[in-house]
């Protein structure tokens, strides 16, 4: 279902010849054995609580999926908010006001996929670190996280300043500069200043000649 329409159409199409309908872009999904699921979520609550203390209010809750095959995670909205299509058809419309039904903007939930490599050695640094003041290379790299599942959830990304910022830090950290070193000054042309001096010193004879011709 990839028009438009039918973001509108399955509001109230909730199932097809007996089968409920559900959105995999929306929490709630049922899918897998519930049982292991739970297992994982008790496994992986560490990381989840220290990453719903990152994101604050971004998100509604952190939780374990198993919806993902390949990503380490991704973004859902809520069963009954906007999803991110219909968000995005929303605010194409001609008269389109962001304030507006800012209620339909559910909170995101984060669904992270245990078995990828990403949230295992996330979970392990995590852990590892100090549980009051975590590094704040690994605050980056959670907030990096968030943003990759926020573009490829669908959803736009509004402080795109703070994600460039973001970026040109763990850059920083990955060629160990440090995140806060200061531009150089820019150097002055000595050539130029010689060139400049050159120029004065030829024009003051020339000057000096021509005062003594009008005299």
């Amino acid at each position: 279902m990839v028009d438009a329409l039918d973001e509108y159409l399955v509001q109230s199409l909730t199932e097809f010849d007996g089968t409920p309908l559900q959105s995999i872009s929306k929490e709630g999904l049922q899918l897998g054995d519930e049982a292991k699921l739970e297992k994982l979520k008790e496994e992986m609550k560490p990381l989840t609580e220290w990453l719903q203390s990152v994101y604050g209010d971004r998100v509604e809750k952190v939780t374990v999926s198993n919806r993902i095959a390949q990503s380490p995670c991704v973004l859902v909205s809520g069963q009954f908010g906007w999803s991110a299509n219909m968000e995005r058809i929303m605010k194409a419309q001609t008269f389109a006001n962001a304030d507006e039904a800012t209620w339909l903007h559910s909170k995101k939930t984060m669904e992270i996929n245990p078995r990828h490599p990403i949230i295992k050695e996330l979970a392990a640094k995590a852990a590892e670190a100090d549980q009051e003041d975590k590094p704040a290379a690994l605050v980056d790299l959670a907030n990096l996280l968030y943003d990759s599942a926020l573009l490829s959830s669908g959803f736009q990304m509004r402080d795109t300043a703070d994600f460039s910022r973001r970026i040109q830090r763990v850059i920083s950290s990955g060629l160990n500069i440090d995140p806060n070193a200061e531009v150089e000054p820019e150097q002055e042309d000595e050539h130029a200043d010689k060139a400049a001096d050159a120029e004065e010193k030829a024009a003051a004879p020339a000057d000096e000649e021509t005062s003594h011709d009008e005299l």
